[in-house]
């Protein structure tokens, strides 16, 4: 599943801030600007807001093309 955190520079919106923040301690790297795979997947828990995108040949999106963007929270772990 596609998913989405808007840059800093572009809101000003704590709740969007601080689940771009979560995201970026969970990762060993810094996000590269093209789709990368991470060498071990991080199962992780995410709020957001789901948008419904035209299927047009995106890397990982969900069969339906349902993404989530905003992220508004990520933690780390699946619900259970």
């Amino acid at each position: 599943m596609i998913v989405e955190f808007p840059s800093p520079a572009c809101t000003a919106d704590a709740t969007l801030r601080k689940a771009r923040a979560d995201f970026l301690k969970l990762v060993p790297h810094r996000p590269l600007p093209r789709y990368s795979k991470l060498v071990k997947p991080i199962p992780v828990h995410l709020v957001g807001v789901p948008f419904f995108d035209k299927l047009h040949g995106q890397t990982g999106v969900a069969p339906n093309g349902v993404e989530l963007h905003p992220v508004l929270s990520i933690t780390k772990g699946a619900q259970k």
